[in-house]
């Protein structure tokens, strides 16, 4: 039997704060009970999970009461507007083309009613606007936890690292500091994942490339030897459309058929009739191009990337630590929506580094 999830109604035990009652881990009404990604959390990472989750669902409830009173306000808006639209038209009617309706006091009333129905309107939508723009961080960090939770280990601890900020730094400025210092990062990461390959390593692939092209273009000659017949050179299958064309007497309709047909391959022929000459000119080009001085070799733009990513990881721990800690002292809003490892974002120590035997 599974536990039942956060997203129940709260219990009477919930919401005075206390830890609901857990059922046996073995057997329950005779079945057995499964632990939930939840409940394989360590303890102070659970409590922000639930937390996160609550501040996602009461911000959005305000969220969406203050778009609510925004729609009101604008319906009102409207009603007005139709209402000064209706006593306009009957003054008109009733004045003619001689007096001026906007000098009446039934004008004016509606005038002012209509004025003051589109400046609330104005208020009510900023209202909301904020309102939602501050519930939108929050919100998308309980949803990726709830779709992330998965994939964090079972067998972690909480991470007990106090934050570290420079002499005389706020929350808000050291933050504002290790983003800056994960863009960075990243940015280096993006910089060796599209390094260039060294022109050695081009150049091996290329000959086996034109290795595999010209053993493709090989020409068959057995039939030629043992029939007299002719020689097979390879062919492409080329993917074609064919138009069929059918008529009811009043018009003519073209319906499409996919379908294949075989084109030479005289690529392949080249290479294998100039496999050397091929190489040659390939590598002179390859020469030309290359950018040895910035080439990354597969294991070493591995070990780079590991090495960034391991930086990128720390930093946002670190993130993590600060933004937990301003939250808690000072109950500022949760920025940790750019963070996507759900470990991180809750506080979970991050695994040992693994024995080597």
């Amino acid at each position: 039997m599974r536990r039942p999830s956060f997203a129940r109604p709260a219990t009477a035990a919930e919401a005075h704060g206390t830890e609901p009652p857990r059922f046996n881990p073995t057997t329950f009404a005779g079945q057995a009970w499964q632990a939930t990604a939840e409940d394989r959390l360590p303890p102070r990472a659970r409590d922000r999970y639930h937390r996160i989750r609550e501040m996602a669902r009461d911000m959005s409830l305000v969220a969406r009461s203050a778009r609510d009173a925004a729609n009101d306000a604008i319906t009102l808006r409207e009603q007005r507007a139709r209402e000064l639209r209706h006593v306009t038209e009957n003054l008109e009617r009733m004045l003619g083309r001689t007096g001026d309706v906007t000098e009446r006091p039934e004008h004016q009333r509606a005038q002012a009613a209509f004025d003051r129905a589109a400046a609330d309107a104005t208020r009510a939508r900023d209202v909301a606007d904020r309102k939602a723009e501050r519930s939108a961080p929050i919100i998308a960090l309980a949803q990726q936890l709830e779709r992330s939770l998965d994939r964090i280990s079972p067998d972690l601890t909480d991470d007990e690292t106090r934050a570290r900020m420079k002499k005389g730094e706020g929350h808000d400025a050291a933050l504002e500091r290790i983003r800056r210092e994960i863009g960075s990062r990243r940015a280096d990461a993006q910089a060796v994942r599209t390094a260039p390959t060294p022109s050695s390593e081009a150049i091996a692939l290329m000959h086996q490339q034109v290795d595999a092209l010209a053993k493709r273009g090989a020409p068959d000659c057995f039939g030629l030897v043992e029939q007299r017949g002719d020689i097979a050179f390879p062919t492409l299958k080329a993917k074609i459309t064919r138009w069929t064309s059918s008529s009811d007497g009043s018009r003519t309709v073209l319906d499409p058929t996919a379908g294949h047909a075989d084109s030479p391959d005289a690529l392949a022929v080249l290479a294998w009739l100039a496999r050397d000459d091929l190489k040659a000119a390939l590598e002179t080009e390859i020469r030309q191009i290359a950018d040895d001085a910035n080439a990354l070799t597969p294991a070493e733009r591995q070990t780079r990337l590991a090495a960034l990513e391991a930086d990128i990881a720390e930093l946002e721990r670190e993130a993590a630590r600060i933004a937990w800690d301003w939250h808690e002292e000072h109950g500022a809003d949760l920025a940790l929506s750019d963070i996507s490892d759900p470990a991180i974002v809750l506080g979970i120590a991050p695994a040992p580094p693994t024995a080597r035997t």
